[in-house]
């Protein structure tokens, strides 16, 4: 084993926390997309549909960036 079992629980929680304050964040942008959406006099759909074009295009934009730093052997 290349790590102590304290150490491996150590490392395997700070990433769990990290995927947490990581949803909590796009949660959280997402929400603020909605409200603004709201604000400018979209409705409430168009609204959400505003928030979920931002997260289909982060998305793709994070796998292009996956794509672009994977090198295959």
């Amino acid at each position: 084993m290349a790590f102590s079992l304290s150490n491996a629980g150590k490392a395997l929680t700070s990433f769990n926390l990290l995927i947490f304050i990581g949803a909590f964040f796009i949660q959280w942008i997402i929400g603020l997309i909605i409200d603004a959406g709201i604000a400018f006099n979209l409705s409430e759909i168009d609204s959400f549909k505003v928030a979920m074009t931002f997260v289909l295009i982060t998305s793709l934009l994070s796998y292009l960036f996956f794509l672009r730093k994977v090198k295959i052997n």
